[in-house]
């Protein structure tokens, strides 16, 4: 989102009533509906960075939003943004800039000035919605409203789709103006019935007639989602100046375009360390020759005929024009694509600011196995040349260092997973043998436990017919998935470690506890499930403080495997205790999940690549389905571990803890006083205690590591 521009454009915005809209098909850039959401005033929860997870009245707002939509019969076309333009140079700066934000609300929070530090934390704007994604396509999948993945910028294909009449109008941030569309809507005031949108014209207007390309320049220059603004315009609004218009000025001055401006300060050393000429000239062909999806479901370049033979060099490198198909179904995420494109992972600090020694160990060490396996997974069902090309991996906190993961050695794993295409016929059969309640994950460890079944897994593709139903395609994504992480061997028995994920299943009984449970298995293999103070420098405040020392770390380890878990709260902002101690653990589960998750995708993506399931030449309506259907689909919030700490550190203050009139009271104070919009808060707790009774059997029977 253009900052600048939007402040620039609030007085040549004009309104529109809602009613002018009726019969008419926007097309809405998810990423901006979604930040119009987290800026006002009336949906804003102050409390998000200090929790995670998504805001806790998202789906209400969302609803509530699509209910006013369809009562103005206004069919809505949803495009999310895909794979990263160019590079991730502005990712530190921001992260920094909210790092130290977190860091001011919880020096508030812990000198107890607890509304100082809500409106801190208040003060801090997402520069990224990506992480809610996931949840809004569940909703828009629910009321079957159409949404699509854009290859790249979702304004591109916004503009590729209002060209062919798919859409009517856009709705959308002021990045849309960068390209040739008379108007956009920018905001919708769903109370009162209202809609506010901008003429482009209004804004070549206001800047003093000026042309059209020298608008696009200006708008460059003075800062946008895929270059900074160039750093003699910085000092701008200090002199009362919006950017856009001094960028024009210094256009004027400097010669007929951006790109003279860009030739005149080719010397100076803060331009140089960015890049600035080459950077700019990019975004300026990014803009003229747009990579969108086309009608076929191929890509297509906007003026191929004039385009550069290395236009996708504009962007990133290009990848399997199939997995751009994918992505723009839901059926995958963007990320480790634009890992495989980009040849770089960023890693920016977490919601905690993650300044842990153990934290840096996870991200920069101990999940590189494991995204090894994901990359290498991809790598070897696409074209050679990624086969022999590294990835780099920088971190916030040690950015001068590159770290090369390199995936030239990595074993054969598209042969490792290629006996995994078993049939509709036995799946059912063996579903009928297995309880009813068990999940994607507990079905494929619970059917591999019978060892006269994992021998009829072992099954090779078809070449006549090859996987068709949803229930064929995603057990086997699972199945390779579980042998990818070594809960499978080679003859598709269960491992050690898979026989421990079945014991734990089995006592867990319940499907929604199976993803918690397999993500503590995954922190026990990577030492991190343990009582120890993991956050000591700087000290975190939130830890256990009552009882005694053992007291207080078997307190700390059973609220870290609940933050696992999660307290149904009701649609309002949170208002309870907080800990940024359980928020740097929940940090380490969110990391862990989200690699797991990268190499499911990787699974189901691969499995089509590899012609082993059926794509129907592109005609599957269940794409998104699968997609939205896979284990650790979602991040979440942190409250329920919170919550179990507080119930225990409660029970101490009680002649006998465990008297049972001792833990009823601590449930009421709880609920009643630390909690009060948590819609079942004893429920929840007992959820938490079979959580934890199945994570227990995990820890005692776990292998040598």
């Amino acid at each position: 989102m253009i900052r600048t521009l939007e402040q620039w454009t609030a007085s040549l915005s004009r309104t529109g009533d809602l009613a002018q809209l009726s019969d008419l098909t926007i097309g809405i850039e998810a990423a901006h509906f979604i930040k119009l959401m987290s800026m006002d005033g009336n949906t804003r929860e102050p409390l998000l960075p200090a929790l995670g997870g998504q805001p806790l009245a998202f789906e209400l707002i969302v609803e509530n939003q699509l209910d006013t939509l369809e009562a103005h019969n206004i069919k809505a076309l949803f495009i999310f943004s895909g794979m990263k333009v160019g590079k991730n140079d502005g990712l530190f700066r921001a992260s920094d800039e909210a790092s130290r934000t977190i860091g001011q609300a919880w020096h508030l929070y812990n000198n107890h000035e607890a509304k100082a530090a809500v409106d801190m934390f208040d003060t801090l704007r997402p520069e990224s919605v990506d992480g809610l994604y996931r949840y809004l396509q569940e909703i828009l999948h629910k009321r079957k409203i159409d949404f699509q993945v854009a290859p790249y910028s979702a304004g591109p294909q916004l503009v590729h789709l209002l060209e062919k009449e798919y859409i009517s109008l856009i709705f959308g941030s002021t990045d849309v103006l960068l390209y040739d569309v008379e108007s956009v809507v920018v905001e919708l005031d769903y109370g009162a019935n209202q809609f506010r949108f901008l003429h482009r014209q209004d804004c070549l207007d206001g800047l003093g007639n000026v042309a059209p390309n020298t608008f696009v320049d200006a708008v460059l220059l003075s800062g946008s989602t895929s270059l900074p603004s160039l750093p003699q315009l910085e000092s701008a609004p200090q002199r009362g100046n919006f950017k856009v218009q001094a960028a024009v000025e210094l256009m004027k001055s400097s010669g007929s375009d951006g790109n003279s401006v860009c030739l005149r300060y080719k010397d100076d050393p803060q331009y140089q360390t960015l890049d600035y000429l080459a950077r700019f000239q990019k975004s300026r062909m990014a803009i003229k020759h747009r990579i969108v999806l086309g009608e076929s479901g191929n890509i297509e370049i906007t003026d191929a005929q004039h385009a550069p033979a290395d236009v996708h060099e504009f962007y990133s490198q290009q990848l399997a024009l199939e997995l751009y198909f994918y992505l723009s179904k839901g059926l995958i995420g963007p990320r480790v694509l634009d890992w495989r494109a980009s040849g770089e992972i960023v890693e920016i600090a977490p919601l905690d600011t993650g300044e842990s020694e153990e934290y840096h160990r996870l991200i920069k060490d101990q999940l590189t196995p494991l995204r090894m396996t994901t990359l290498s997974l991809l790598s070897q069902h696409v074209n050679r040349f990624y086969q022999h090309k590294d990835v780099a991996l920088r971190c916030w906190f040690d950015r001068d260092t590159t770290q090369v993961i390199s995936i030239r050695d990595s074993p054969d794993l598209k042969s490792l997973v290629a006996d995994w295409n078993v049939r509709q016929s036995t799946i059912t059969e063996c579903a009928s043998k297995l309880r009813d309640s068990l999940g994607q994950l507990g079905f494929a460890i619970m059917s591999l436990h019978d060892d006269n079944f994992a021998s009829t897994t072992l099954t090779r593709r078809d070449t006549a017919k090859a996987l068709q139903s949803k229930e064929e395609i995603t057990r086997n994504t699972i199945w390779r998935f579980m042998h990818l992480r070594d809960y499978v061997r080679s003859d598709h028995t269960l491992t050690s470690w898979g026989r421990v994920l079945h014991a734990a299943f089995v006592k867990a009984e319940k499907a929604e506890l199976e993803e918690a449970v397999l993500i503590a298995v995954e922190l026990l293999r990577l030492n991190l499930l343990n009582p120890d103070n993991m956050f000591k420098v700087p000290p975190y405040h939130g830890a256990p403080y009552r009882g005694s020392e053992t007291d207080r770390r078997h307190c700390l380890l059973i609220s870290r495997v609940a933050c696992l878990g999660k307290l149904r709260h009701g649609p309002i902002g949170y208002t309870g205790p907080l800990s940024r101690h359980i928020l740097a653990y929940h940090s380490m589960t969110t990391a862990v999940r989200r690699d797991l998750r990268d190499l499911v995708e990787m699974c189901i993506a691969t499995l089509f690549l590899a012609g082993d399931a059926d794509r129907e030449d592109g005609c599957r309506k269940d794409f998104a389905e699968m997609g939205l259907s896979l284990p650790f689909l979602k991040d979440h919030d942190c409250i329920l571990g919170i919550a179990v700490k507080h119930y225990l550190d409660e029970l101490p203050t009680h002649d006998d803890p465990t008297a049972t009139q001792s833990r009823r009271a601590a449930v009421e104070k709880c609920a009643n006083d630390f909690f009060p919009h948590s819609i079942s808060f004893i429920d929840d707790l007992e959820a938490a205690w079979t959580l934890w009774d199945a994570v227990r059997i995990v820890m005692v029977r776990s292998p040598k590591m």
